[in-house]
């Protein structure tokens, strides 16, 4: 698998998790442990990060090492109360079986004061999500696995997922008093449908080398609407 260095929604996330020597981050939804493997590994005190992918989890753990990553679901975490400094959750939540439960035990694992960085898709132009018109309307799935001659398996990996509004989000913080709102991403819509439009992986990742900077400058800006919500928040003892 070639591999990429984030972009994007995980260099704005990395600037507002803000990463220091002393601290332990929990990274909920790492995926193949990107994240960890370029910002996090070496550079803190701790770092752990979950998938409910196993396949995902294995990679990463043949990357990095078995100790970082654990194959868990976010509902149940298998840590103890106030162990980690910070935790990061990016475009995991809308996926997850039992939201406010994952965003509880996120709380429970924090320290008092922790930090949290969340991104979810931003309730704006729903329609337009790609990932849902394929896991809603079987046919335009179909249609898309002929026209790009690509497998049935390949196809069905697009799942419907959930997007939020900062109202809905600032209701489910349970715990948490929110610092910061960062609504952003116009481009991200143009850039899936360009790198979904090439005929191969080995395609898709030369475009993100060029798309990568794109995601950069997008993700920087708050235009106060967009696809993408980001929002940074700490633990709030004296909230319950």
């Amino acid at each position: 698998m070639e591999e990429f260095v984030p972009r994007g929604r995980a260099t704005i996330a990395l600037k507002f998790l803000d990463p220091q020597v002393s601290d332990s981050i929990l990274d909920i939804g790492c995926n193949h442990g990107y994240f960890e493997r370029y910002y996090l590994i070496g550079k803190v005190k701790k770092v752990r990060a979950i998938d409910i992918d196993p396949e995902a989890i294995e990679y990463a753990q043949m990357k990095d090492g078995k100790e970082y990553y654990v194959c868990c679901n976010s509902a149940r975490l298998p840590f103890p109360n106030h162990e980690f400094d910070k935790v990061l959750c990016l475009d995991t939540l809308e996926h997850v079986d039992d939201e406010k439960k994952t965003i509880s035990e996120i709380r429970r694992v924090l320290k008092p004061n922790g930090l949290l960085v969340l991104s979810t898709p931003n309730d704006f132009l729903n329609f337009m999500d790609l990932s849902n018109v394929h896991a809603n309307f079987p046919r335009v799935r179909e249609m898309y696995r002929r026209l790009r001659g690509r497998s049935q398996s390949n196809v069905s990996k697009f799942q419907f997922h959930r997007h939020y509004s900062t109202k809905q989000l600032r209701q489910m913080l349970i715990g948490f008093s929110i610092d910061k709102i960062h609504i952003t991403s116009l481009l991200l819509w143009f850039v899936i449908v360009l790198l979904r439009s090439l005929p191969d992986e080995k395609s898709r990742f030369y475009a993100r080398k060029v798309t990568g900077y794109v995601e950069n400058i997008d993700y920087c800006l708050n235009y106060g609407f967009g696809f993408s919500l980001i929002i940074t928040a700490h633990k709030d003892e004296t909230k319950r």
